[in-house]
């Protein structure tokens, strides 16, 4: 069973930074901590030298929790989630990342639509073409309808540019422009 919770790009807050460069720390924004471990085998220490940054820090991430149900999204919208990927680059319930050819499932749809209707930006990127061409068709449907949604490709570029799966073609840009 995959992991519920997973952390990705732990990257230091702009004020924890700005509250560190006051502290006398041993290095940019970290101190210095020597450890000496023995070696249970041979009976050698082993002096390592490590760098932590210090208590209090206040870190920025980015965190993929699995949704189970539509009750889930809206509970973790009142509890601040502001964006999601329906898909990384596996199949999931809600439809297929990279790795697979298959599209938006009749749960990703549903998980689009609640998503629209609560405010919460859809980000495209990792969806496969399947995947992208039938959020793209949610998202038309909803705007049909009088909804704004907000749809966004985070860290995907230019195909054309820079030749990688998950970027994005011309056509998949254009279609993203369009809604």
């Amino acid at each position: 069973m995959p992991a519920r919770l997973q952390f990705f790009d732990l990257f230091l807050t702009e004020e924890t930074i700005k509250a560190f460069e006051a502290v006398d720390t041993d290095t940019y924004i970290g101190e210095v901590k020597f450890e000496n471990t023995i070696s249970r085998t041979t009976g050698i220490a082993n002096p390592r030298q490590i760098e932590r940054v210090p208590a209090g820090a206040v870190f920025a991430f980015k965190l993929v929790y699995n949704v189970e149900n539509l009750e889930e999204l809206e509970e973790l919208y009142n509890l601040g989630l502001r964006a999601i990927l329906p898909v990384w680059n596996n199949e999931n319930k809600y439809g297929s990342g990279l790795k697979s050819d298959k599209g938006l499932t009749a749960k990703g749809k549903d998980l689009v639509k609640k998503a629209i209707d609560l405010g919460i930006i859809i980000d495209l990127s990792h969806a496969n073409p399947n995947t992208f061409d039938g959020i793209i068709d949610v998202i038309s449907n909803e705007q049909q309808k009088g909804k704004s949604p907000i749809v966004i490709a985070s860290h995907s570029n230019c195909r054309s540019l820079c030749d990688r799966k998950r970027n994005l073609t011309d056509e998949q840009l254009i279609k993203l422009k369009n809604g």
